[in-house]
């Protein structure tokens, strides 16, 4: 019989651990605490296989000059090559699992430890700085407002990316994969 724990009895035991590390840990030269790998250190040594069906994530769209361009300036992100481009289409293949996770009736997180309190200083009023002396800050002023830069300009069309090398580039990665 497999016994589950619950959520709360891992936080409180990876909180007393990190607080028996914390009260008991050794500090280096530079006064940062020292932490073993094997003993403090909640990130797994060997990566974690997926228990995602790779057959069910949807293909990402094919990357057409019309779509690069409107990336591109949505982004104000310049694909400067193929490489960049088939990097792109490999993030948003990873980000289409995401559309396979079950998520009704999960409650969203409003902390990473929900248990333990966060608890806030409190607010003292110091000395507060005049208005000249906010202003003086500015690059520029306009009628004692600071000037923002301007949002999103477009930038200009670039011919400069080949869509088959783009889909070679994805090729490529899709093998490389598949060997490891």
């Amino acid at each position: 019989m497999v016994s589950m724990r619950s959520p709360t009895a891992f936080t409180c035991r990876f909180v007393s651990r990190r607080w028996k590390y914390w009260r008991s840990g050794s500090v280096n030269e530079l006064g940062a605490r020292r932490a073993l790998v094997d003993e403090r250190t909640f990130v797994p040594r060997d990566p974690c296989p997926s228990k995602i069906d790779e057959s069910l994530v949807e293909e990402p769209p094919l990357f057409d000059k019309r779509l690069i361009t409107h990336l591109e300036r949505l982004s104000l992100v310049r694909f400067s090559d193929e490489e960049a481009v088939a990097h792109l289409r490999k993030a948003v293949k990873y980000a289409n699992q995401l559309k396979l996770l079950h998520t009704t009736g999960i409650e969203p997180m409003e902390t990473v430890v929900e248990d333990l309190e966060c608890p806030l200083r409190d607010d003292i009023v110091e000395q507060t700085i005049s208005k000249k002396e906010v202003l003086s800050n500015a690059a520029e002023l306009v009628e004692d407002y600071f000037v923002t830069p301007p949002g999103n300009i477009p930038l200009e069309e670039s011919d400069s990316l080949d869509l088959k090398k783009v889909n070679e580039w994805d090729w490529m990665a899709m093998n490389k994969m598949k060997k490891s």
